[in-house]
Formats: structure tokens, sequence, C-alpha cells
């Protein structure tokens, strides 16, 4: 969604920037916000509140610093990949949520409000009415992955959805709109990154095969799993996501410092070596 920032307009608040997020797909780890108050607010007494709002959420982080007129805020969430939200901790989200309660100008007021009360702490978008279940490919997710916001220019949230077969995208869309509020904003999708969702038969013999290759080669029972890595599967009518990501251990794609252990290579590489064999002797 995108729209305009406020103009100049006198409050005992007022937002000149926020900024959160760099990739749609990213859960953001860090937001920041630059924040101006009138002449008889209490500088000091706002960034204690904040340094007291950071204490109360001991899993995130933050600091507040006053320079030139200007209180410079930064918050530290939790960065995950944007398939599994629930993992994270919006930083963009936290941010408006502390900035909320404060009154800032009318469309910021609007922006903080939307990120703050209605999307934080939501990645099932149960305040939007978009909460939905399927047996097999589980709950849609929201990630909030993108907000800008400059006094007098255009900004813009933008938020990345996956969801299971049941749900479409007019219905997203349509929901978005209802629940924006008093936000004066654009909604509209992004051509490039709309995507239908995407499940190979669960008796395909490339799903059974790859079940059974996977459970020999980690020692765990057959099962299935709904997966990141969609851009790729989907080229491919039959296309599963599939590969080295093992049991009990964190998924660290897209996120900070991403690696893999060296020790975990070889055992990916058996996987596949088992994959491709098996795969190449199935004629259907």
């Amino acid at each position: 969604m995108r729209f305009v920032g406020d103009t100049f307009d006198y409050r005992e608040f007022e937002l000149l920037a926020f900024q959160a997020g760099t990739r749609d797909n990213v859960v953001p780890g860090k937001a920041t916000a630059i924040v101006k108050l009138s002449d008889n607010q209490d500088i000091n007494l706002f960034l204690k509140q904040y340094e007291q709002y950071l204490t109360a959420e001991p899993l995130i982080s933050g600091i507040g610093q006053y320079d030139d007129g200007e209180i410079h805020l930064t918050l530290y969430g939790k960065s995950v990949h944007g398939a599994y939200p629930e993992d994270g901790l919006n930083a963009g989200t936290y941010l408006a949520h502390f900035l909320s309660h404060y009154a800032f100008q009318h469309q910021a007021q609007a922006l903080l409000h939307q990120l703050g009360d209605v999307y934080h702490r939501d990645v099932f978008a149960a305040n939007i009415g978009l909460a939905y279940h399927d047996q097999i490919m589980g709950d849609l997710t929201m990630n909030v992955g993108q907000t800008v916001y400059r006094q007098g220019q255009e900004g813009y949230i933008r938020i990345q959805f996956r969801y299971p077969v049941g749900m479409s995208e007019t219905t997203i869309l349509t929901q978005i709109q209802r629940h924006v509020g008093p936000l004066k904003a654009k909604i509209f999708k992004e051509v490039q990154f709309g995507s239908q969702p995407h499940m190979v038969d669960l008796n395909d013999v490339i799903v059974t095969k790859l079940q059974n290759i996977y459970a020999q080669q980690t020692n765990t029972d057959k099962t299935y799993k709904i997966s990141n890595g969609g851009s790729y599967a989907r080229l491919l009518k039959r296309g599963v996501a599939f590969g080295g990501q093992f049991p009990n251990l964190p998924v660290m794609s897209h996120q900070p410092d991403e690696y893999v252990l060296l020790s975990n290579i070889s055992r990916a590489q058996a996987i596949f070596a088992q994959a491709l064999y098996e795969l190449a002797e199935t004629t259907t």
C-alpha cells in the first residue's frame, strides 16, 4: 500500500521519518524513527519512556538519542525468513506500537496505528479477518516486510502473504482495504510477487520417494511440511521444495550472518545423491 506523508502540521509530537525492513520476504530486524517534540514536551521523559518500553519487552532492544532538535529511535527485533514470521520479532511493528501511544499528526498517527495496533503481533492476520487454516498446508501468514515514511513524501507498507489453497488474492486485498482505517492509502498487488499456492499431490511418486529418502537419511518419521522455496519449486508442475534443512536446527535463510554447518554439507549431499538416483529410476 502507498500513501503520502503529512506536510508540516503543528502537534505535540511530530514524526519526521520511519523506516523498517529491506526485503518483503524477511521479518524486519531493525526499525528507525525520527521524532520532533514541541517546546513544552519533556525530551528526557520521552526517552525514559522509550527505555522503559524496551525493558518491558526483554526480547527486543534499542536506543534513543537526542541530536540537534530531533530524537532518533532505533529498535532491534529478530529477523527471520518471511515464511515463518511467527519465529521473528518485527522491529517495525514494535517501534510503531510504542509511538502509537503519542499524539502525532494525522497521517503519521494513522500509520502508527496500522502498524502498531492492527498488524502488531498478528502474523496470522486475525485482526484483519484473514485467519485461515488448511489441514495440509497450514495457516495463512502475514509478514509486514517493509515500511517507509517521510514527512511530505510518498511512503509505503509492503506486506507479504503466504496462504494455502482455499484462500484467494481477492479476499486478501478486500480485507486489507476494509481494515486500513484512517490511513489514506492505495492498496495494490505487486505483479511480480503475486503467486498462487503451490502443492504437489501427496500421493505423487516424487513426494513419496523424497519423503522416504529424507526419513531414512535423518532417522526420522516420514512426514511432510510446507516450506519456503516455492519461488523455484513452482517453476515445475511437480516441483517440490526439498533440501538440507535438518530436524531441530533453526532456519537461517535470509537471516543476518546466514550460514550452514560444514558437518551438514556431506549429509545434504547424501540426501541429494540418493534422491537423484531413485528419481532417475522412476518412469512416471
